[in-house]
């Protein structure tokens, strides 16, 4: 970091949760000193939603931000993505947000891929770099809570105890910390920027610590010590403290960011009893692939450029938190020192049950057909040559870029990208469509409005969607569980959505 660093932060609203297929509706920024000190105005735009495009029902009810409001708005999504792109490839930023690694970053690569923009650039280049302030929050929570409010709700179930909530509206209200309007991205951005100062001022040797420490780099240096290591995993659980004590016991031979690693408050003997295809099973495949009965292994994928919590300090972990979270630190030491001796029978059947995993993935992929090329952003890296051509476009209007793809001047190697370039122009330059092109587009809206799969739902099913929201909060107005003012505002909300739909059918020529 230099005198020039900033801090980026950054939040997504969008119009569903599946990254790479949902669409963002409204982006909201904000720079800063690492001081909290703002070093320009606030940015706020939308995203105008493609016709072809069906929205979560749930997610714009939540918001209060329809497609209607996007379009009217909001800018293409083309010109949406490079203002993004611009902020956070801004030289020695570090992007930031309230679980933006877990989700908002993934909006960014798959926001800049159908773009044709760099994926990864905002990430490394020009010094820049991200971080992600949710792990911090659960690092306090676990490790350092005093002076610090943490909320509690109850679950539907009243026999079940309160248990902590770490989202940003809770938390930012426990400790009077201004949050006018949760899930909207502008305020969210303000609220994330004061939680930060307020941690950091709290927790000054922590925040300073956890900032300096983020790097896949330092993050490395802590795995390789052969030691346990404390693991900040939000994924651990609430009961766990968030907290692992890992220890490598392989690097993923396909990606050397990802270390296969073994958390030592269990016992790693049981590991050498194991064939490839268990391990397989047990630590790699999601849970509707293993036998009934078989548990998940102390076995998990750390990513040390995903700027994880990483500690080789355990003593960080105080009597009181080993107390609170029933950590026997002996023991994890124990297991660390028997995993070292059981290393070299053990490293060689994890990566065995890797490949065997990654094989099945891979049958499984193919046996589903061609995948999307919008959905494709991780089937492979883009060559020099063609991320060359795709930098070339910015400096390209849509005209002119037709008549290259016309005349068979323009076109990438990976193509992929030449079915990316297509939509791009199908969506944001119709004008620039041939005939076949024209015909070619009405059949791929179609496909992904009536076909199960080709995208996030189809009409019939997000009329019905709208239908059993409606009768949702019908309910719980006649039960008072909500005011009229608003279920007014949530039957105005599925009203557009209705009119939505039929705008898309229309546009896509779907008949009934």
């Amino acid at each position: 970091m230099t005198q020039s660093t900033t801090f980026y932060w950054y939040d997504y609203e969008t119009f569903g949760l599946d990254t790479l297929r949902d669409r963002p509706a409204q982006f909201a920024g904000m720079r800063t000193t690492l001081q909290f000190e703002p070093v320009a105005e606030a940015d706020v735009f939308y995203c105008r939603p493609s016709m072809e495009y069906l929205p979560g029902v749930m997610a714009c009810v939540l918001t209060g931000i329809t497609p209607q409001t996007a379009a009217e708005k909001g800018m293409p999504e083309v010109d949406f993505a490079k203002r993004v792109f611009k902020e956070l490839n801004t030289p020695a930023t570090i992007s930031v947000g309230y679980n933006s690694i877990g989700f908002d970053d993934k909006v960014n690569r798959a926001l800049f891929w159908r773009s044709l923009l760099d994926v990864y650039s905002h990430v490394w280049r020009n010094g820049c770099s991200r971080w992600d302030l949710y792990p911090f929050v659960l690092a306090v929570w676990a490790l350092r809570p005093e002076g610090v409010e943490w909320p509690k709700v109850r679950g539907t179930d009243p026999d079940k105890p309160e248990r902590q909530t770490f989202k940003l509206e809770k938390l930012t209200a426990a400790n009077g910390i201004e949050h006018s309007h949760a899930h909207d991205a502008s305020s969210d951005v303000s609220a994330t920027v004061a939680l930060a100062r307020f941690l950091a001022e709290k927790k000054q040797r922590l925040w300073q610590w956890a900032l300096n420490n983020r790097t896949k780099t330092k993050v490395a240096e802590a795995l390789d010590t052969r030691r346990p290591c404390l693991w900040v995993d939000p994924r651990a659980g609430q009961e766990r403290g968030f907290l692992r004590f890992v220890m490598p016991v392989a690097r993923n031979p396909d990606n050397q960011n990802e270390y296969f690693v073994w958390d030592c408050r269990e016992d790693p003997d049981q590991l050498t009893s194991l064939s490839p295809e268990v391990i397989a099973r047990r630590a790699f495949a999601p849970a509707f692939m293993r036998e009934e009965g078989e548990e998940p292994l102390a076995l998990r994928r750390l990513r040390i450029n995903e700027c994880p919590f990483v500690c080789a300090d355990l003593r960080v972990a105080s009597s009181s938190v080993c107390e609170r979270f029933g950590i026997d630190l002996r023991q994890v030491v124990d297991f660390g020192e028997k995993l070292t001796r059981l290393h070299g029978m053990i490293e060689g059947p994890v990566l065995q049950a890797w490949q065997i995993f990654e094989e099945q993935n891979k049958a499984r992929f193919e046996s589903e057909g061609p995948k999307d090329p919008e959905t494709a952003l991780y089937d492979g890296f883009v060559s020099e040559a063609d991320r060359a051509r795709a930098q070339g476009l910015l400096n390209l209007d849509f005209e002119t870029i037709a008549e290259q793809v016309h005349d068979g001047r323009l076109y990438f190697d990976d193509e992929r990208l030449n079915e990316l370039l297509f939509r791009l122009r199908a969506r944001c330059a119709p004008q620039t469509l041939n005939d076949a092109e024209r015909e070619k587009w009405l059949a791929e809206c179609r496909k992904r409005l009536t076909q199960q799969g080709a995208a996030t739902t189809t009409l019939e099913k997000y009329f019905e969607e709208i239908d059993s929201v409606r009768d949702r909060y019908e309910t719980l107005l006649n039960e008072g569980s909500i005011t009229e003012e608003r279920y007014e505002a949530i039957e105005k909300t599925l009203s557009d959505l209705w009119d939505w739909g039929d705008q898309a059918a229309e546009y896509a020529q779907v008949e009934g």
